[in-house]
């Protein structure tokens, strides 16, 4: 899943080995879960065989502008990480992390803004396969998921009750209305069989993309979400989205900071993750 160096400004190819060391240097509740990666095939579940063949064979651009072999190989199990934290927590009624990101802007047939393939719905289709009549998408990023809307448009997948946050726009002043609205905003899951939910980080008003929350609403925000789905009883698999900002060492701590505070609110709402 790690590529160390990706040749653009985001962290997402290598930011999850720094958030799961740091997990385990904290020691918390943790249980790690091995993975082989998935198939084209199931790749073909979001978007069309041209453009899944292409990348992997590094003939067509990856969402982060280029076909470097390395990220190539790597995108078949990051995606197989969302997928198979969903699947648990389908299953199992549990909640998961998939410590990946760059999904959301992956479109049918092409990939931007650091997101390659949409694995939020490969994961949500191979759901669907298993049993899963209703699969929520809760995108709390800082950018709008316009990837994960067209393949529910292009592709007809009524079952999926999609909320893109950075839809709204929501700007700093605006956001204690904002977070007043969002419980009301998770209760519209309330009747799907597993929500999946994209904990971006970039929402942060000190991340250089462009934020609204201070780190103490960030909080406030992964509370209010797993809070509200753990009394609806709906199971929750989450993972990373953006996060760009770098302390005066050129360090991601800030981000990784973020992303641990996530997985301790799930942890105080849903006991011990899967991993």
């Amino acid at each position: 899943m790690i590529v160390e160096s990706n040749s653009s400004f985001s962290p997402n190819s290598y930011k999850g080995r720094l958030c799961v060391e740091q997990w385990q240097k904290d020691k918390l509740p943790i249980s790690v879960r091995g993975f082989s990666k998935i198939s084209s095939e199931a790749l073909y579940l979001a978007h069309s065989k041209e453009y899944v063949d292409g990348v992997l064979a590094g003939t067509l651009s990856n969402g982060y502008g280029s076909t470097d072999l390395a990220i190539a190989k790597s995108l078949p199990f990051v995606v197989s990480s969302i997928v198979e934290a969903t699947l648990h927590s389908f299953m199992s009624g549990e909640a998961s992390v998939s410590p990946t990101g760059g999904f959301h802007h992956a479109g049918y047939d092409e990939g931007h803004g650091f997101c390659t393939f949409n694995g939020l719905i490969v994961a949500a289709q191979m759901a669907h396969q298993l049993g899963a009549k209703k699969i929520g998408i809760c995108d709390l990023d800082q950018h709008e998921g316009d990837g994960t809307r067209q393949i529910i448009k292009r592709l007809k997948l009524e079952y999926i009750h999609h909320y893109t946050s950075g839809e709204d726009e929501v700007k700093p002043e605006g956001a204690e209305h904002w977070l007043k609205e969002l419980r009301s905003i998770i209760y519209q899951f309330e009747n799907c069989d597993v929500v999946l939910y994209q904990a971006g980080a970039d929402s942060s008003i000190h991340d250089p993309l462009g934020g609204y929350l201070t780190d103490e609403q960030m909080i406030k925000r992964d509370e209010i979400v797993f809070e509200t789905l753990r009394k609806l009883g709906v199971p929750v698999a989450w993972c990373f989205a953006g996060g760009y900002q770098r302390d005066e060492n050129g360090s991601l701590w800030p981000v990784v900071e973020r992303h641990t505070n996530t997985m301790k609110t799930c942890i105080k709402y849903f006991g011990a993750q899967m991993l």
